[in-house]
Order: C-alpha cells, then sequence, then structure tokens
C-alpha cells in the first residue's frame, strides 16, 4: 500500500485542482479563490484515502473525481442552505406576483408556425417519439432535435424551423 502525504502530493496534483476549479467556476459560476479554496480543502480531506491496491486508477485521476464531487457536494449544500434561508415572506410575495400561465391565448398569440410547434411539444407526434427513442434519450434537447429532423421531413426549410423555434422562445 502506498501512503499519501497530502501536503507533499499537493505540489504533484496543484495544477489539477486549479484547473478543476476554473472548470467549475466556468460552468456553476461562484468566486474563483473560494472554489480554489473548497477544492484545495477537499483534495487534502481526501488524498489519504486513496490506496493503490484498492484501484485501478492513478492518484491524478482520483484527485479528479474526488475533487469535482467533492465541489458539487459543496456546492449542493449551498444551494440547500440558500433555500431554507430564504425569507417565507418572499416566497408568497413572489407567487402573488406571477400570474397563471394562459394556454389560450399564448397560442392565440404565435403564428402558425409558431402554433404548430408549440402544439407538436404538447401533443408529441408518434414519429418525434420514436426519433428520441432512436436517438436513446428524452431530455429537452433531444426532443429538439428529434423535432427538427421532424418538421424537415415535412418539407419546412432550416430558416422557417429557426424562426419558429425563436418565436415560441421569446413569447415565453
Amino acid at each position: 500500500m502506498t501512503v499519501v502525504i497530502p501536503c507533499l502530493a499537493y505540489w504533484g496534483v496543484q495544477g489539477i485542482i486549479r484547473s478543476l476549479a476554473r472548470k467549475f467556476v466556468n460552468r456553476f459560476g461562484g468566486v474563483w479563490e473560494e472554489v480554489l479554496s473548497d477544492a484545495t480543502s477537499v483534495y487534502m480531506e481526501s488524498a489519504a484515502d486513496w490506496d493503490e491496491t484498492r484501484t485501478t486508477c492513478n492518484f491524478e485521476t482520483f484527485v479528479r473525481h474526488r475533487v469535482w464531487w467533492g465541489l458539487l457536494d459543496i456546492l449542493k449544500l449551498r444551494i440547500r442552505e440558500h433555500k431554507r434561508l430564504l425569507p417565507l415572506d418572499d416566497v408568497h410575495a413572489a407567487k402573488e406576483l406571477s400570474e397563471p400561465f394562459d394556454l389560450v391565448n399564448y397560442l392565440e398569440a404565435l403564428s402558425a408556425d409558431g402554433k404548430h410547434l408549440a402544439m407538436m411539444v404538447l401533443e408529441t407526434p408518434a414519429v418525434v417519439t420514436k426519433l428520441m427513442k432512436r436517438r436513446g434519450s428524452y431530455s429537452p434537447s433531444s426532443m429538439r432535435l428529434a423535432l427538427k429532423e421532424h418538421l424537415t421531413s415535412l418539407g419546412w426549410s432550416s430558416a422557417r424551423i429557426f424562426r419558429a423555434f425563436k418565436e415560441v422562445r421569446e413569447s415565453l
């Protein structure tokens, strides 16, 4: 078993930790110095757990995994804490200000192409569902691609598809 002394091994993985902190800030936001501090803390807590005999990955891969998932855990805890501390008066005020969504008026305000696209999203045709299944995903991006493919097969130009998607997106 190889014993890792975190403070000595830190100099070998410092670049990895800094790179992960930068990527994390770019993806999720935050103050870079705070994220770097959190990443270093996660590294120091988990580096001693690495056991060469129990894993097939090298130390750098182990550090990447532990630091990235540790940063995600910290972010999740901060989000929960923020939600817990959100004053109830603010929540009630926000609910009172928001008016209910009126689908009928929304659809009436759209052009024929926009209305057709919105109805395809609301009442997804079997063809689009099959295209999504073929892609192996039912995510929003997969649905968007399947809708574009289906509309193209119906003879819509890419400009027409773009305009319809833009109209639906902007009217929301």
